[in-house]
């Protein structure tokens, strides 16, 4: 996460503003989580644990650039609103803080 110039500890405060959103969604943060345990576990056949990871957090990142994207497309028709906000946000950084997640939930027993 970013230094003094980020928010939150987050990228910046978009950044910080989506992942305290789907936070605060338990739907959106159990289908999230849900990705995310299922990308990890595709790539953990056939990688290391950490390449295993990285290539995890990328995909979810894009699904969620995507999801974001396909929110603001359908929502939103403010072109300031659509330059400024989901372009702003540090996807990979929320997906790797959830697939980083994904230890403490097996640390815990709650997923296998």
């Amino acid at each position: 996460m970013a230094g003094s110039e980020g928010y939150n500890g987050w990228t910046n405060r978009e950044t910080w503003c989506l992942n305290l959103h789907i936070d605060s969604d338990q739907g959106l943060h159990d289908y999230w989580m849900e990705k995310a345990e299922e990308l990890l576990s595709e790539y953990i056949k056939e990688n290391t644990e950490s390449d295993a990871r990285v290539l995890s957090s990328k995909d979810l990142a894009d699904e969620m650039k995507d999801w974001m994207d396909e929110l603001v497309e359908d929502k939103i028709n403010d072109d300031l609103l659509s330059d400024l906000f989901p372009d702003t946000m540090n996807y990979y950084e929320i997906a790797t803080n959830m697939v980083e997640g994904l230890d403490v939930l097996c640390a815990k027993g709650v997923i296998a």
